[in-house]
């Protein structure tokens, strides 16, 4: 087995609000980028009552998320436009090991 995220992240996004997401980020372990070549990832937003509202995914015909080594790039064409603060987890999965490598407040702002 591979531990490729010890502890996870937590970093909130913020999107502006009615705006489609373009959101493109790293990912770290030890203060390392971590290459996710091969690896999938898979992110849900939930509003506060754990209800979930929205996922996006690196796997399927069109993805929402693409990985490029060591950055990945969330896109959506049809954003979120609630003023709602909603929480997010995101997974990366390798073979059967998922891992939670980063989660916190996905954030519309006006």
């Amino acid at each position: 087995m591979h531990d490729h995220i010890v502890e996870p992240e937590i970093k909130d996004i913020i999107v502006p609000y009615g705006n489609t997401v373009n959101y493109s980020s790293n990912q770290y372990k030890n203060g390392v980028l971590l290459d996710m070549s091969g690896m999938q990832m898979d992110i849900d937003i939930e509003d506060l009552h754990g209800n979930i509202v929205k996922s996006y995914s690196s796997s399927g015909v069109s993805p929402a998320v693409t990985i490029s080594t060591t950055s990945y790039n969330i896109w959506d064409l049809s954003p979120l436009v609630s003023d709602d603060l909603h929480r997010f987890t995101m997974r990366l999965t390798e073979g059967d090991e998922i891992k939670t490598s980063r989660k916190g407040y996905w954030i519309i702002k006006r």
